[in-house]
């Protein structure tokens, strides 16, 4: 992985396991979704529902509110981000992490449910949700601090269809006060490998409890 990458990672786990954040009432939510069984691949992602049960898990323990989802259609899915989005009130942190297969058109890049079976762009656009909505959606409810964790730069079975190569996610513009991390720079796809997790996550997971054994060893203030 790219030092940027690394980089961002450790930034990231500095921010979920901060003991800065406040600790009363539920001001940490998070909205986890792995999309493994698509019905218009060959396969299963392999590691896309490990890796989204492994970081939920992770952010409890970092005191995080989490509702997991696995293995959305197009309605499941844009319910749960509309569910979500309605708990968030002002001051909140608010978290959104989503492995699966993602399409960038037109500069804009899309999550795609796994009951979608998309041949042009403009199905694309129709069939699956983009990220820009999702962070609008958080950054209207007032959400203080907006983390978005994108594991879907993967070449994917839609793309193929429409143009002939792929061209990997869109650099993102979020708002202010928003941290958004992909697995991959904006433009490039990277490789699933075998194994319980993708080396996306298992650096991620290295970074988060590196951070909390430094939390958990650091002196008590008097």
């Amino acid at each position: 992985m790219r030092p940027v990458i690394f980089l961002c990672l450790a930034l990231l786990s500095v921010l979920l396991t901060s003991s800065a954040w406040p600790q009363q009432g539920q001001t940490r939510l998070g909205l986890v979704i792995g999309n493994a069984a698509y019905q218009s691949a060959t396969a299963p992602l392999p590691t896309a529902k490990n890796d989204a049960r492994a970081l939920a898990d992770e952010l409890r323990r970092s005191g995080f509110d989490i509702d997991l989802k696995l293995d959305l259609g197009k309605a499941d899915m844009q319910s749960a981000v509309d569910a979500f989005a309605n708990r968030i009130s002002a001051g909140m942190t608010a978290l959104v992490y989503f492995s699966g297969f993602g399409v960038q058109v037109e500069r804009q890049s899309y999550l795609m449910p796994v009951n979608v079976d998309s041949y042009r762009a403009e199905d694309v656009r129709r069939d699956g949700i983009s990220i820009d909505s999702i962070i609008a959606a958080i950054h209207r409810k007032g959400a203080k601090v907006k983390i978005i964790i994108i594991d879907a730069a993967r070449r994917n079975p839609f793309e193929r269809r429409f143009r002939s190569s792929a061209e990997g996610l869109a650099s993102p513009s979020p708002p202010e006060n928003t941290l958004a991390l992909y697995s991959a720079v904006p433009g490039q796809v990277i490789a699933d490998r075998s194994g319980a997790n993708s080396v996306f996550m298992s650096e991620l997971m290295k970074e988060i409890r590196a951070a909390n054994a430094g939390s958990a060893d650091a002196p008590v203030p008097p």
